[in-house]
């Protein structure tokens, strides 16, 4: 019997991707949104355009998520209540980081890695380990990013967010705040923040512009914030309350261009995701509309012409918007039991890759690659267990995703 009801569940999930894929294939061809990928980087990537065969990394271990350095060189692993561990992928070097110590991010060069503790930030070489610059006497920094031009770092405390120059510690910037995450606009000149209010039972993890939450039980919802300041001036200019919701993804666009929002709403009030576009110099909200679905997260494509929804729960939606024209140009539903966990674009904007759960939890999954120009399916495949994340290799070739089996790392150098 338990033979059969495996079977049977393999079955369903199979119908559900086929049902998915077949939606995808109906909604056409899309306006080219290729991209020319300008200082594509280099070095350890030409390991990855070679690679002609799968490769999976930390085998049968739970992986929700990983940081891939802008390099390609080295990879972070999210492991939900263990200590994150940094992966060369290539010749398998491993660095586990102490007992207590977080990983926050890579320097936007790749060749550092920032990490922090209970009263430290500190940025370490990653060749030779040697640290380069260290704060100390901190008040419980939980997370740090830099910006693009890795000048300043802004993190948050249990009081406030602040940001600080590397070369020098001076602070530039501070706000009281509690439980927030705070990120840089790609032009280094704005801040945005969301804090994320004190609700027991709602632990969350910040990963690559999604807020996880790790615990997503009925009367999690509180008016979590949205606050986005110019640096300079030290002028607010967006502060806004969001009733009855949940921040789960907030992003700049690639151009600076606008700055996305997607809130789960209160499935007891209104049951659906909201997305809302600012203007970052102004805080006008461009765009606001209401995604009819329970809301997991938000994609972007290089370009930022196409913005994409996906929800996880039982029969999965994902819809495509084209931002300049405002309408809605690819959907797909499946009716049966299987969602989305996360979706993301490639660096060329070419593919929108999906990792996808079966229901009950616990069963299998799968992973999508969808050709955006050709508007086709390029790659599925059905896996034993569920997909937690997406993501791509700066240079585009290679596809790495996450799960309860470890990390795969899928070539896509032969897709057509």
């Amino acid at each position: 019997m338990k033979v059969f009801e495996n079977v049977k569940r393999y079955v369903v999930l199979a119908c559900a991707v086929i049902a998915l894929l077949l939606c995808v294939g109906c909604a056409g061809k899309l306006k080219n949104p290729v991209v020319e990928l300008e200082g594509a980087p280099t070095g350890n990537c030409a390991f990855y355009s070679q690679m002609k065969n799968e490769k999976t990394l930390l085998k049968d271990q739970r992986v929700y998520g990983v940081t891939i350095s802008s390099d390609g060189r080295h990879m972070a692993i999210h492991q939900l209540f263990k200590t994150d561990m940094i992966i060369n992928p290539e010749n398998g070097w491993q660095l586990a980081l102490d007992k207590g110590t977080t990983f926050q991010a890579f320097s936007p060069d790749g060749k550092a890695l920032l990490t922090s503790t209970d009263e430290v930030i500190r940025i370490r070489a990653l060749q030779t380990g040697e640290t380069i610059h260290e704060w100390g006497s901190l008040d419980s920094p939980r997370h740090v990013s830099y910006s693009s031009d890795g000048k300043m770092l802004a993190y948050s405390t249990k009081t406030s967010v602040r940001v600080i120059n590397v070369e020098d510690g001076k602070l530039l910037f501070e706000r009281p705040m509690e439980d927030c995450v705070a990120f840089f606009s790609p032009d280094c000149q704005r801040l945005a923040v969301v804090t994320k209010k004190n609700v027991a039972g709602r632990p969350f993890e910040y990963i690559t512009g999604t807020i996880w939450l790790l615990d997503a039980t009925v009367g999690l919802f509180a008016d979590d914030e949205l606050h986005l300041y110019d640096l300079a001036s030290g002028q607010t200019i967006v502060d806004q309350t969001l009733v009855d919701s949940v921040a789960v993804s907030t992003q700049f666009s690639h151009d600076g261009r606008f700055l996305a929002l997607g809130a789960l709403k209160d499935w007891e009030t209104a049951g659906f995701g909201e997305i809302r576009l600012y203007d970052p110099a102004s805080g006008k909200t461009m765009y606001s509309w209401t995604a009819p679905q329970e809301l997991r997260g938000i994609a972007l494509s290089p370009d930022g012409n196409l913005l994409t929804t996906y929800s996880a729960l039982r029969g999965a939606d994902m819809m495509t918007y084209d931002l300049v024209n405002g309408r809605k140009v690819q959907q797909f539903t499946s009716e049966e039991a299987a969602g989305i966990m996360d979706a993301t674009y490639s660096p060329d904007g070419r593919y929108l890759a999906m990792a996808i759960q079966a229901y009950p939890v616990g069963g299998q999954g799968a992973i999508v690659l969808f050709d955006v120009v050709n508007g086709r399916v390029a790659y599925s495949n059905i896996t034993q267990k569920a997909i937690y994340s997406v993501d791509f290799f700066p240079d585009g070739n290679v596809l790495a995703a996450c799960s309860e089996e470890g990390v795969r790392l899928i070539p896509l150098t032969e897709l057509q």
